[in-house]
């Protein structure tokens, strides 16, 4: 007799309240603290860029973060879902608090969209809650979500996208799941990978199911839903930049002849990458984080080859024929990261949003294929012990959140007030990465590292005299530099305001100065 499958669709309330575990937290972070340690928290310097870029606009009628150069240096979708934000919030405090709002709700969305998943995945009750916490309610994964850049609006388009493609596989409307797929493009244009793969999958599969012209037709009405949305955006970079790409996204890509040579490095980093986000979240070092890694390899590698002699990876072999263009579509970002925005790769983990999505759903149904094959109890049991862990460290979370807020350097937002209370409003500034100065600060800075301007000064910026270009290019009044502690002391009569000594990260004592443009100096920066 077949064994019941003990799937999420067993008991609907574990929905709600997986929704309520993450309403909770989410509401009286938001509800109890102040939009400034919401963003000392959580926020990362280039996320103030779109909140900065919707002031502006509202103000001047240009996409402008500097108010003097007009920029593409953003993602539209998140970009545009904002603007209306600061039309009834205007002020930083306000309108900030707004947005912590607005990303609460497009985290129900997402988690409910999760759960919709899992449901029609049959995913079980354990890789249900140990998903949620991988995907959702860890510090890192949290803050992530609340980072203010677009990850939330890109997760919230990719599981639109995957559910749509599950419950239908494009064969309802191609042009419908092409308008979805369009706004996946707006919300992060990399996307374009995961894009092409799902066309040739529905061109492949109609042209074996029905014909080779009925697969063109579906591709085409497919594309034709992606070009509603792409196209207008292409055209607008092509006519006012000259070139299609934003400028942030140019001013990232490096081009190279060595990806071969690269593929060793890419595997390092990318396992860097991971074990980097376990360590931070356990607070142990290398040795016992490696053997805590090898570990789990082992138990998930032993796992899969028993559950694949017993023939009992149901769900895991669902998952990835439901999934399989969104698993290459990952695979392929994440090549075309490594390889041609290598400075990006092991850091920026807000690039790859694909990929940690589409790991979470093959961890949780394989451990939802580990937990079926054991007799009905023992399965029980796996469940609610997954639960219990993670209710306790999400409990941890909760204990351990002053410390965590211990390693958020708040500097920055101490120097923006400074700026803010004795410097004149039309004096111009720039700073490597300005975002919380200019956004706090509500003064003009103009974007150091190139991503928030135009190509010409992406050009400029991209130059090892990069300061002295963007000062004389652009007549700044004032420098923001972050230096270390022995440039300080070297320099220490030069400066209108030093920061308290801050670790960047660990061995990196920096702080935080303004200076007049007059008194800047190129070794201040080597």
């Amino acid at each position: 007799m077949k064994k019941p499958t003990r799937n999420f669709d067993e008991n609907k309330l574990i929905r709600y309240s997986v929704l309520v575990l993450f309403l909770i937290p989410a509401i009286l972070w938001i509800g109890l603290k102040s939009p400034l340690e919401c963003a000392i928290f959580a926020s990362l310097d280039d996320g103030f860029y779109y909140p900065k870029i919707a002031q502006n606009f509202l103000r001047c009628g240009k996409f402008t973060y500097d108010n003097i150069t007009v920029t593409n240096g953003f993602h539209p979708l998140w970009q545009i879902t904002i603007l209306p934000l600061y039309l009834v919030f205007p002020g930083a405090l306000a309108g900030l608090r707004a947005v912590y709002i607005l990303l609460i709700i497009i985290g129900l969305l997402n988690t409910y969209l999760y759960l919709k998943i899992c449901e029609k995945l049959k995913i079980g009750i354990a890789g249900l809650f140990i998903g949620m916490f991988f995907l959702f309610l860890n510090f890192r994964m949290f803050t992530l979500w609340f980072c203010l850049l677009e990850t939330s609006m890109v997760l919230l388009a990719l599981q639109i996208l995957a559910l749509s493609w599950i419950k239908w596989e494009g064969k309802r409307n191609a042009f419908i799941f092409g308008l979805l797929a369009g706004l996946v493009f707006l919300a992060r244009t990399d996307n374009v990978f995961l894009l092409a793969i799902l066309g040739l999958y529905i061109s492949y599969r109609t042209g074996k199911q029905i014909s080779i012209r009925k697969g063109v037709i579906e591709v085409l009405k497919y594309a034709a839903g992606i070009a509603v949305f792409a196209v207008p955006y292409l055209i607008t970079n092509l006519v006012y930049f000259g070139k299609i790409l934003p400028v942030s996204g140019a001013r990232k890509i490096r081009l190279s002849g060595e990806m071969l040579s690269r593929f060793p490095r890419v595997i390092r980093e990318f396992v860097w990458f991971w074990s980097s986000r376990v360590s931070y979240y356990l607070g142990v070092g290398n040795i016992v984080l490696y053997i805590i890694i090898t570990g789990i390899a082992i138990l998930a590698i032993g796992a899969f080859i028993i559950l694949k002699r017993k023939r009992k990876l149901a769900v895991s072999g669902v998952i990835t024929n439901k999934l399989l263009p969104f698993v290459i579509g990952a695979i392929l970002h994440y090549l075309f990261v490594a390889h041609f925005m290598p400075t990006e790769a092991p850091y920026s983990f807000w690039y790859l949003i694909q990929e940690m999505a589409v790991i979470t759903f093959i961890v949780v149904g394989l451990i939802t294929d580990i937990s079926n094959s054991f007799p009905k109890k023992i399965g029980r049991l796996i469940d609610v012990v997954s639960i219990v862990i993670v209710l306790f460290l999400l409990t941890a979370e909760i204990v351990y959140y002053p410390k965590y807020i211990e390693k958020r350097y708040s500097e920055p937002y101490d120097l923006a007030e400074y700026i803010k209370c004795n410097t004149d409003c039309d004096e111009l500034f720039t700073c490597y990465d300005s975002g919380r100065l200019s956004y706090f600060s509500e003064r003009n800075f103009i974007a150091a590292n190139g991503l928030a301007g135009d190509y010409e000064l992406a050009i400029l910026a991209s130059s090892d005299s990069r300061f002295e270009n963007i000062i004389y290019r652009y007549g700044v009044d004032w420098v923001v530099l972050k230096i270390e502690e022995d440039k300080y002391r070297e320099f220490g009569g030069s400066f209108e305001y030093a920061s308290g000594v801050f670790q960047l990260y660990p061995g990196c004592d920096c702080r935080l100065v303004l200076l007049r443009t007059t008194d800047f100096h190129h070794s201040m920066i080597n």
